[in-house]
């Protein structure tokens, strides 16, 4: 009985930190929320509790239009993103060996196929940074296109299986970026060279949150 009880309150525990609106990511209301929640659970159980926060970045997204003539693409900003409004030529690369070689300065790229099978980890990310991403971050610093357009593939596993997913999501890069379907990517690839219209409304907000850290018998020796 006991044992169901325990199952009982954590279920009820995970449905909350899962139910938390709009979102749970580090720097929105709804992290704080959660954070407050794990805070306001643990403390009654005797723990010392550290909420210390810490700056990160919250964002806002809202509109985005891509054309080129007449014609519309549907795309996606991607998180963090910073606005644009731009008129360049498209160039296309589908592997960092392309991208290495590509004059793609003040243009805009699309960026399909291999290069864009995995999210690339934030380029500052200490946990998890593979040398390949590190090199694409470099390759598109180094190139500075005028914007990027990544063109997902389906990859049921990937991302949480969601399609289109966006390719980076960083604070840190300041190149615009932006995600369309891979099938949206072939009706724009159909174009390159051709002047393209960009423009993204997106904002970066500094912010904050906190870990929340529980400690049993501070004073005890280690």
């Amino acid at each position: 009985m006991a044992e169901l009880r325990l199952a009982d309150k954590a279920r009820k525990y995970l449905e909350t930190l899962c139910s938390v609106k709009p979102k749970r990511c580090t720097d929105s209301p709804g992290n704080r929320r959660a954070t407050e929640f794990f805070a306001s659970v643990i403390e009654p159980l005797g723990y010392e509790v550290d909420t210390t926060p810490f700056a990160c970045m919250d964002y806002s997204r809202g509109q985005i239009r891509l054309s080129c003539g007449e014609q519309q693409f549907e795309a996606y900003i991607n998180p963090y993103s910073l606005p644009c409004d731009l008129a360049a030529e498209l160039i296309v690369v589908s592997t960092d060996t392309e991208l290495e070689k590509c004059p793609c300065a003040d243009r805009i790229l699309l960026l399909s196929g291999e290069i864009c099978n995995e999210q690339l980890m934030p380029k500052n990310f200490v946990f998890y940074n593979p040398e390949h991403h590190r090199r694409i971050y470099a390759l598109l610093e180094e190139k500075h296109p005028a914007a990027i357009i990544t063109a997902i593939a389906r990859n049921p596993g990937a991302v949480g299986a969601l399609y289109p997913f966006p390719l980076i999501a960083d604070g840190d890069f300041d190149i615009p970026t932006a995600h369309c379907t891979d099938l949206v990517g072939e009706a724009i690839a159909a174009h390159r060279d051709e002047r393209f219209r960009l423009r993204m409304q997106a904002r970066r907000i500094p912010s904050t949150a906190s870990n929340v850290i529980a400690r049993t018998n501070p004073q005890g020796k280690n």
